[in-house]
């Protein structure tokens, strides 16, 4: 997709139009606002792009579902001088359920009991403090992808053992 030049106006970049995208858009518009929509599937950014980059000063509103397509959408559009609502440090720790527990605690805010390890040793030790049936999650997925109950330390070490061949991201273990 050909670059657009976005001037001062707000662009949203999405790559699922949902109910929230359609809102926005809306809103924006009775607001008299020139909105423009980016389809993130369809972006290509000169990452080179000097002072002329058509996002320079742009406001955008970060919507991609995907979170690896947001963040690198989103640090790429900043790097060239968007400004960016949904920036990059909230879309790394919101996308990170370690990250955003630890964010969560440190804003004074309840969180549910959650025990991490970093190694296969570490997360049986873990598990052993939280009890069985535990829940292990990756740090960063939806969907319920990777999720799986332990029913017991042998369904733990079963579960665990299959991370320890996939890549590093699900060596880090969050029950």
């Amino acid at each position: 997709m050909k670059e657009e030049k976005t001037g001062s106006s707000l662009t949203i970049l999405y790559d699922t139009i949902r109910w929230e995208e359609k809102a926005l858009y809306e809103a924006a518009k009775k607001r008299g606002i020139k909105v423009n929509k980016i389809d993130c599937k369809y972006l290509f950014i000169d990452l080179n792009q000097t002072e002329a980059s058509p996002y320079k000063d742009t406001i955008i509103i970060q919507r991609c579902v995907s979170y690896f397509r947001s963040i690198h959408s989103t640090s790429a559009l900043g790097g060239l001088g968007a400004n960016i609502v949904n920036p990059l440090h909230t879309a790394t720790t919101c996308g990170n359920k370690l990250f955003a527990h630890m964010e969560l605690k440190r804003a004074g805010i309840k969180t549910p009991r959650a025990v991490s390890g970093f190694s296969e040793e570490s997360a049986i030790s873990c598990l052993e403090t939280l009890g069985y049936p535990a829940v292990i999650k990756p740090t960063i997925g939806s969907w319920g992808r990777l999720i799986a109950l332990l029913r017991d330390k042998d369904a733990a070490k079963a579960v665990i053992e299959d991370r320890m061949h996939m890549f590093p991201l699900y060596q880090i273990y969050y029950f």
